[in-house]
Formats: structure tokens, C-alpha cells, sequence
């Protein structure tokens, strides 16, 4: 892409967002049977992120069940609706138009 474009390698390809959005689609485009390498590379990015959701949610529960047996033993399924929801109303503040400065800083 830096030969291509022109410009040094540090210019075309930065961290972050834009690696994952911005040149990896770019270069998938150019690799011979580009659909079928877009469709698998974005749901790799759609399972890594329900893995590591599933992960953290089991996190929290089990910590939260072992710290407090009296109160969440018997109490399982209600945790973990609450945590849900709870995780859910936390990254509703990444859709807004400051999303990017919570998630960057």
C-alpha cells in the first residue's frame, strides 16, 4: 500500500481503528477472490467480539457469585440478566458522537 500510494509506511498504516478498518479491507480488496476473504475476515471480528463479551460476562458473574455466595448463589440467572444489562448500558456511550474518545482514551 506505501508503494502504491507513495507515501512511507508509518503514513499509510497507524494503529488502531485504522489497521483493522482502513488497510487490511484495502489490502483484502487487492487479494484475488476479495469477497469471500472480506466476508471471513469481518466475521472473525463478529466472533472474536461474542467471545470476548461471553468472557467478561462469565468473568464478572463468577467473581461476583464466589465473592458473595449468601446473596448469588441461588440468584444465577438474575446476575447475569443484570450484568447484561448493565454492560449493555455501559457501551451505549460508544454510539454516540464521543464514542471514539471513550473507546481511544
Amino acid at each position: 500500500m506505501a508503494h502504491i500510494y507513495g507515501k512511507p509506511v508509518a503514513a499509510v498504516v497507524k494503529e488502531g481503528f485504522g489497521l483493522a478498518f482502513i488497510a487490511y479491507p484495502d489490502a483484502l480488496a487487492k487479494l484475488p477472490i476479495s469477497p469471500l476473504w472480506s466476508i471471513l475476515f469481518f466475521f472473525m471480528f463478529v466472533i472474536v467480539g461474542l467471545d470476548s463479551q461471553f468472557t467478561i460476562l462469565e468473568v464478572i458473574t463468577t467473581c461476583l457469585t464466589d465473592a458473595f455466595p449468601a446473596i448469588f448463589k441461588s440468584k444465577r440467572i438474575s446476575l447475569t440478566i443484570g450484568t447484561c444489562v448493565t454492560v449493555f448500558l455501559l457501551g451505549l456511550q460508544c454510539f454516540t458522537r464521543a464514542g471514539i474518545y471513550w473507546v481511544t482514551d
